[in-house]
């Protein structure tokens, strides 16, 4: 039975991902191909290089922006493995197919036209959003992410810098396409808002927060909290110092949309217990985000 659930949970997890990278998606290409694309502004990556080509050669976006992206796709399954890719090869799959969509339902519409700066901060969102779901899901836009994964194996330079190396390079690139500084700035614009958006929705949809909750009943509300919110308590023994009463301490991190429940239980068993909520940066481990940090290379000994 346990394995059973086990199993269920994961997959779940895994539908919930697919289903999250869809609306990603959807949201990328409303920014991209609705606002920015058909008012001449740049933006990074992959699409931003599929821009420059539909600006100079007329070659319809979703094209070049599946050939790049196959080709880094064939290179990242030979260096990182099927596993890096199967995410990225379903968002890059559903983008291409939204692009072609949607390039048919807005030929001709130019919203905003004459209003850059306001097309910039919209597209740029919408764009943002649909990126910071993707990554949230554990799930990559390709383009520039595999060039900077594979960077990244061999060489000792984050990801982030490399994306951003490639961003910059892409958008001051499209003045020998469009020919206007002005709308190369508005494309560091959308950079901008585009990781100012990234960072906000990662950071809310994985918010998570600690509780010590001192309390009598710590047994039962230890047992609720691992039966109906599915989350793991530590037993922490303590001492009033005013007091000198020695008394039991509960230790849970949960997600913060959790909060509701753990509290409403909590007022059910014990409403005099004392409670202590507070947010916190990361957490790691079985049930939250995994360890993302590089292990240690092993250093090679020779004798001599």
């Amino acid at each position: 039975m346990k394995i059973g659930s086990i199993d269920r949970a994961v997959l779940w997890r895994e539908l919930r991902d697919y289903m999250f990278i869809t609306i990603a998606m959807l949201f990328y290409c409303i920014g991209w191909t609705v606002f920015l694309l058909p008012n001449n502004l740049p933006v990074g990556g992959v699409p931003g290089i599929a821009s420059l080509i539909y600006w100079a050669a007329g070659v319809p976006v979703q094209v070049s922006y599946f050939l790049i992206n196959a080709a880094l796709l064939i290179a990242a399954l030979k260096v990182l493995g099927f596993k890096f890719c199967v995410k990225t090869i379903y968002a890059v799959s559903v983008l291409t197919l939204m692009i072609s969509i949607s390039q048919h339902l807005m030929e001709g519409v130019r919203l905003l036209h004459d209003q850059p700066f306001m097309t910039s901060v919209i597209g740029a969102a919408f764009c943002g959003t649909g990126v910071g779901l993707n990554f949230a899901s554990n799930g990559s836009t390709g383009g520039t992410d595999i060039i900077a994964a594979i960077v990244n194996k061999y060489h000792d330079i984050s990801l982030g810098r490399v994306i951003l190396i490639c961003d910059v390079i892409i958008i001051s690139s499209s003045y020998l396409v469009l020919h206007s500084w002005e709308l190369v700035i508005y494309g560091f614009v959308v950079l901008y808002i585009i990781a100012y958006c990234i960072d906000n929705v990662i950071n809310s949809m994985r918010r998570s927060v600690q509780f010590f909750i001192v309390t009598d009943k710590y047994e039962e509300i230890g047992r609720r909290i691992n039966t109906e919110v599915h989350r793991g308590c530590t037993v922490i023994t303590g001492q009033g110092f005013y007091s000198g009463h020695e008394v039991k301490m509960l230790f849970v991190l949960a997600k913060k949309n959790e909060s509701d429940a753990i509290f409403s239980l909590i007022n059910e068993v014990d409403p005099a217990a004392f409670v202590s909520q507070s947010a916190v940066i990361g957490v790691y481990g079985q049930g939250f985000d995994r360890f993302r940090g590089k292990h240690p290379k092993e250093k090679s000994t020779t004798t001599k």
